[in-house]
């Protein structure tokens, strides 16, 4: 869909045909009483609003209602976003492929695939400097705004990669990490407490992931047995934290294992593994 001549009811209408609720905002501010709440893919309700409020920005609930999980790297005068942004990347490698936007500030929105299994312990909500300074993370209870809607001093927000190829990428692994830590400052010593950053055992948790992936069909709840088994041993070594079992679980389950049989399967080769790795010390 082009960006010419197109109104903001047009693009409203456009995002809710594709199943993302949506929502009317001015410089960020919600339009309606219950904010992110009231969005809708309801399309006479979108034409009530943007009749009303014909130049109101786009907003979308991010988290499970759309799929959404932003983040916004703040850019500017004062603005440390992106050496934050740097630094980790320095550190864990760049952020994957994915649909990215430039905020009216200049900031990057990160736009990644809201697990529909999220960690447990994971902090998948609203986050300020958790990651990093001058880095927010916006998933449940969060909403963003979308291009290419235009603030009222006119400044718009603008993609920079929303090519038809380009789909929302998963949340980084480290990332999602990072995301289970108490609130505290990062620095490179407390984030090693829940993530490796040795190239060697970082290499041996993606193939212990990749391996899942491409198991083949009738093999795959064996292979998530003996991969487990193998995960549960290095967890009780401390090499990795125990959420790497979620994610582990989780890709079984993408690539078509049953839910309850996955969670079954990783649960006891998991904890039989655990078992042996303490037997060991």
């Amino acid at each position: 869909m082009s960006n010419t001549k197109r109104t903001m009811l047009e693009w409203a209408l456009y995002y809710a045909k594709k199943g993302i609720p949506v929502f009317p905002r001015r410089n960020k501010i919600p339009l309606t009483k219950h904010g992110y709440k009231d969005a809708t893919t309801d399309q006479n309700q979108i034409k009530k609003w943007w009749t009303k409020w014909p130049k109101a920005e786009i907003g979308i609930p991010t988290g499970s209602r759309s799929g959404i999980f932003v983040v916004d790297v703040d850019i500017g005068p004062n603005k440390e976003g992106m050496e934050s942004l740097k630094k980790l990347e320095a550190e864990y490698g760049p952020m994957p492929i994915t649909k990215i936007q430039q905020t009216p500030s200049g900031g990057l929105h990160y736009l990644f695939e809201f697990p529909k299994n999220p960690p447990p312990n994971a902090k998948l909500g609203i986050t300020r400097h958790r990651i990093g300074k001058d880095i927010e993370t916006f998933g449940e209870k969060g909403a963003f705004t979308i291009a290419p809607s235009e603030m009222t001093d006119e400044t718009t927000y603008k993609w920079i990669n929303n090519s038809q190829s380009t789909k929302l990428a998963k949340i980084p692994f480290w990332l999602m990490l990072l995301l289970q830590k108490p609130d505290k400052p990062i620095t490179k010593t407390n984030i090693n407490k829940t993530i490796t950053s040795d190239i060697h055992q970082q290499n041996l948790l993606n193939k212990i992931f990749n391996e899942m992936r491409e198991a083949p069909e009738g093999n795959r709840n064996n292979t998530l047995n003996r991969l487990g088994f193998w995960l549960g041993q290095l967890v009780s070594k401390k090499q990795f934290p125990e959420s790497a079992k979620d994610t582990l679980c989780e890709i079984a389950i993408e690539i078509g294992l049953n839910k309850e049989e996955a969670k079954t399967t990783i649960n006891n080769s998991f904890k039989d593994g655990v078992e042996k790795g303490k037997s060991y010390s």
